[in-house]
């Protein structure tokens, strides 16, 4: 008797150690510490500005450093010349909660085109590149909604993103498997670098991505699959400033706070719309009623569900919404099937205003169904299927819904359909019909 009492003594004094343990890590999950800056890097305090407003640049660099402002066309237009700036030493404390508190490097006022941009930075040693949208004074038509939120969900920089977090212990992340309401909010702090931006961005010449030639049915890891972020979304932007349509550039905090959007008459969700708020849903609503064409050039489109908090975004549910909801909403929904694998669209609707001039019944060659595909289900009703992936599982269905005021809904349901825009005469042609149909 005595020595089970002994065993369950033991155990429950492991216990209590593993408990107080498991406490003080939880707790420190939030804390700031120091980061390892590199020689030159920064960050702007949000990712789009409006006409006038002053865009401040929190650069660390602890000698002099030089700027350029690029513009995202059909090419990189420079704006303005290089300019010198002196070095600032920023502070190395990073919280996981409100990112960085640096000083102001450099700033310009935004008297700016509506576009995609980033400043250049580099020093002697290296280079830094931050991007921002500018939504600009005079309104547009057609208006792109930047995957803003989407960025934020993939930057890992101060060790955490929505999908990797070095900076808990592995304790803390059995912890979280096995009880999952132990697991700490995802903040994802806008006062820091973007983690993928220097690869996305170093050497770039051109916006449009350079993929290989299709060769089969279906592609798996073989196909340069190219950037679903940032770069990514630039090339919608190269189809825009080729086929020379006047348009503007809205972030997905400007689309839910309504900015940006008084004589939108076409609005564009840009390559991997996947983290939206319940604003976002409730502003894509009022616009439908108004006869607002929508159009998701973008895959794995509304899965989870976003809030933005004073200092960032945080995923405030996992691991997606409501598949009913969504489809009924946008017509289609996604699912992993075909993570990665990539093959064209076969028309299922040939008839259809938005296959007007094209011939083929198969469009997308290069893989224009994959990546990430979205799905018809049971709630999809009112949506018209145009064209279905090639995909031997899980293909992308192309959907569209048109409403009584004459508009429509337009669902690609791919992240790869937008790289077509630079390189596939079909998809070409698809996206003008939907941007000149009345």
């Amino acid at each position: 008797m005595k020595g089970v009492i002994k065993v369950i003594a033991l155990l429950f004094i492991f216990s209590m150690i593993l408990l107080i343990r498991l406490y003080l890590e939880r707790s420190s999950v939030y804390d700031s510490f120091d980061m390892d800056l590199k020689a030159i890097e920064g960050y702007t305090e949000k990712f789009s500005y409006s006409s006038d407003e002053d865009i401040h640049f929190m650069i660390h660099s602890e000698e002099e450093f030089h700027v350029q402002l690029y513009r995202m066309s059909d090419t990189l237009i420079k704006v303005g010349d290089p300019v010198s700036v002196a070095g600032v030493k920023q502070n190395p404390i990073f919280s996981p909660v409100s990112g960085y508190d640096w000083e102001s490097s450099y700033k310009i006022k935004n008297q700016l085109a509506s576009a995609y941009y980033y400043l250049m930075a580099w020093n002697s040693i290296d280079t830094s590149y931050i991007p921002f949208v500018s939504t600009g004074e005079r309104k547009s038509e057609v208006v792109v909604v930047a995957s803003t939120n989407t960025w934020q969900a993939y930057n890992s920089y101060g060790g955490k993103s929505f999908y990797s977090n070095s900076n808990d212990s592995r304790l803390l992340k059995t912890c979280y498997s096995w009880f999952p309401k132990t697991k700490p909010v995802d903040y994802l702090p806008q006062n820091r670098p973007l983690s993928f931006i220097e690869k996305e961005l170093k050497g770039v010449k051109y916006g449009k991505e350079e993929l290989n030639d299709f060769t089969g049915i279906e592609h798996f890891e073989r196909i340069d699959i190219g950037s679903h972020l940032h770069k990514g979304e630039w090339n919608l932007v190269h189809f825009l400033e080729s086929e020379d349509y006047d348009y503007s550039v809205i972030s997905d905090y400007d689309f839910e706070r309504a900015k940006g959007l008084d004589s939108v008459k076409t609005v564009i969700f840009n390559t991997h719309s996947e983290y939206w708020s319940q604003e976002m849903r409730g502003r894509l609503n009022e616009l439908i009623e108004k006869g607002v064409n929508i159009v998701f050039a973008s895959g794995n489109n509304m899965y989870r569900e976003v809030e933005h908090y004073r200092d960032g975004l945080k995923v405030v549910k996992s691991p997606e919404y409501d598949r009913g909801e969504v489809s009924e909403l946008i017509g289609t929904f996604y699912t992993e099937e075909t993570y990665l694998k990539v093959a064209p669209y076969r028309i299922v609707n040939q008839g259809h205003w938005a296959f007007k001039g094209i011939e083929s019944d198969t469009i997308g060659m290069y893989g224009a169904s994959g990546f990430e595909t979205d799905k018809i289900s049971a709630y999809s009703k009112g949506f018209k299927t145009l064209a279905i992936g090639c995909n031997q599982s899980g293909p992308a269905y192309m959907v569209i819904k048109d409403y009584p005021n004459g508009n429509y809904i337009f669902n690609a349901s791919s992240i790869m359909f937008s790289k077509g825009l630079t390189n596939d005469v079909d998809i070409k042609l698809l996206m003008t019909n939907l941007l000149s149909h009345e």
